[in-house]
């Protein structure tokens, strides 16, 4: 199992999003799995930033 990104967590919203248009929208397993995507996301965002700038300050360290 691979670990959830920001852009993944994007996408698979945006697929939600689009499935809730259609004629039938998305179950409430779907619903409550894109609340807790749009939950994830600022932390996953958060994540990815504070990775990267760890990574920039090793770099300056070494």
């Amino acid at each position: 199992m691979t670990n959830l990104t920001p852009s993944e967590a994007r996408r698979l919203i945006d697929k939600l999003h689009h499935n809730q248009t259609k004629e039938h929208g998305i179950s409430i397993l779907e619903e409550k799995y894109l609340a807790a995507l749009e939950i994830a996301l600022p932390i996953l965002e958060q994540q990815e930033k504070e990775a990267a700038t760890q990574i920039e300050n090793d770099g300056r360290e070494g």
